[in-house]
């Protein structure tokens, strides 16, 4: 006779959650403030959701319609090569929001600055 067990099943097998009907779930990209330029970064953080000592947090179509908006007048304003890889890299792994924070890991293959 087999006996019942009470283990978890491995994670490969394990079903995944059913996020209830009308809860919304956004993923979000940490990364380091060292892929900003020190203007960018002030930029970004007079336009950030929330703000604490040593980061920031962003919603990235805030900011491209900031961007759009500002390109109206501006035509030539660019984010740099930090920010733009972040975005992208953002945009690709499907997150909403991206938090810049001083502590966090650089991304492999995205530019960096030292301040």
């Amino acid at each position: 006779m087999a006996m019942a067990t009470t283990e978890k099943p491995a994670k490969a097998e394990r079903k995944p959650r059913k996020v209830p009907k009308g809860v919304e779930v956004n993923r979000v990209l940490w990364a380091s403030t060292g892929h900003l330029k020190p203007d960018e970064a002030g930029w970004l953080e007079q336009r950030a959701l929330a703000q604490g000592e040593y980061g920031f947090i962003v919603n990235l179509d805030t900011i491209s319609r900031h961007v759009t908006e500002l390109r109206k007048t501006s035509p030539d304003f660019m984010l740099g090569e930090g920010y733009t890889g972040v975005h992208e890299l953002a945009r690709r792994e499907r997150c909403t929001y991206v938090m810049f924070d001083r502590d966090a890991e650089y991304l492999p293959g995205v530019a960096s600055y030292e301040w």
